[in-house]
């Protein structure tokens, strides 16, 4: 009897670790990176994509999925990126496509400057630095950014992906220290370009198909 009990024991704290195990603990590559959540204070959500936390008040925009310790390039190798892909394919057994990669920087000197941009992608900040809102122009969706503060960077999975959102810096260790949260220093972004609707598809087909009727008829016009 007491060797039922234990074994259920046992079996209960095995499926208790499986399930809070993080993703990045079956992925390989990412040994060498140091990944953790910090300060979670959103909402759990799991959809097929995996558990992350999400924010109703919209303080941040997706999915929040992890903190990594340094920089995002390492040794000529961009970790975000990197990060992005591994955590894409691994949730859901597809590569991510990515069309752009880009760094929005703040300025050191602390100036008037209330926004920064890099290629498509405007980032927007607060007086502290610690809040604000990414835009991306052109025909572009973001898929994934990552907001860098100190020796750290916050990693957020935007599912479905979207062309504005926000972001905040309550994800970086020394976040509500002393009631000052980390300024942050650059947003990172990668994504893909939009993909029309089908609506859209079928009225550029209707369109094409009455061009080309046009066409006949007045060929026909010019023949007779």
């Amino acid at each position: 009897m007491k060797r039922i009990v234990l074994y259920t024991i046992l079996m209960i704290l095995g499926l208790s670790l499986s399930v809070h195990s993080a993703w990045w603990d079956n992925v390989d590559s990412l040994d060498s990176y140091s990944i953790f959540y910090q300060n979670v204070t959103g909402d759990p959500v799991s959809d097929g994509f995996g558990t992350g936390y999400l924010d109703d008040n919209e303080t941040w925009s997706g999915y929040y999925f992890g903190t990594v310790s340094g920089n995002t390039t390492r040794n000529g190798t961009d970790v975000f990126a990197e990060i992005s892909s591994a955590y894409y394919l691994e949730l859901t057994g597809e590569n991510f496509d990515s069309t752009f990669n880009y760094k929005v920087e703040r300025p050191d000197d602390d100036g008037d400057e209330t926004s920064g941009t890099d290629g498509d992608l405007t980032v927007n900040w607060n007086d502290d630095y610690d809040r604000g809102t990414w835009l991306l122009s052109s025909s572009l969706e973001l898929g994934f950014y990552g907001v860098m503060g100190g020796n750290y960077f916050a990693m957020y999975f935007v599912n479905p992906f979207q062309t504005q959102g926000n972001w905040w810096t309550g994800h970086l260790p020394d976040a509500g220290n002393s009631g000052s949260p980390p300024a942050i220093s650059h947003l990172a972004a990668t994504g893909t370009a939009q993909v029309p609707e089908p609506t859209v598809m079928l009225l550029l087909g209707v369109g094409f198909a009455g061009i080309a009727l046009f066409g006949r008829k007045r060929r026909g016009l010019n023949n007779t």
